[in-house]
């Protein structure tokens, strides 16, 4: 294996990879690695640990992952959609809409997480968009 294959060169890191929710909707999601992401967590989790009295990790990891993380994962994971609708009519992506939207819809968001913290989902990806620029070739 060449050793450029143990890294992702950052692409989907920034862009996202898409994640097949269903045979309709996908969604575009960064890696749970995603500084910006991780930064934003582990802030909240300190405001929530110092909130409680002896500062019970445990319960305050609870109440960020209940309270915090979802609208963390629209706002900094997700970075695309497609096949959403509302009423028949699509929904286009937009932050503010996932903002809106996802926080509220604790399957999907537990999906996303879920997929987003396998980085086996990212590597895969990247192998096939490189293969498909070497055939372009």
């Amino acid at each position: 294996m060449d050793i450029s294959q143990l890294s992702l060169d950052g692409t989907l890191e920034k862009d996202g990879a898409r994640f097949d929710y269903d045979d309709e909707l996908y969604f575009i999601v960064r890696p749970s690695s995603y500084r910006p992401f991780q930064k934003e967590l582990a802030a909240a989790m300190e405001r929530k640990t110092r909130s409680r009295r002896g500062g019970k990790r445990m319960e305050a990891m609870i109440d960020v992952g209940q309270d915090v993380t979802p609208t963390l994962v629209a706002k900094h994971l997700v970075t695309g959609w497609g096949g959403l609708t509302s009423n028949g009519k699509p929904v286009e992506f937009s932050r503010e809409k996932a903002l809106e939207i996802l926080p509220s819809a604790k399957l999907a968001i537990d999906c996303i997480k879920d997929f987003s913290d396998d980085t086996a989902n990212y590597a895969q990806q990247e192998k096939e968009a490189v293969a498909k620029k070497l055939k372009a070739v």
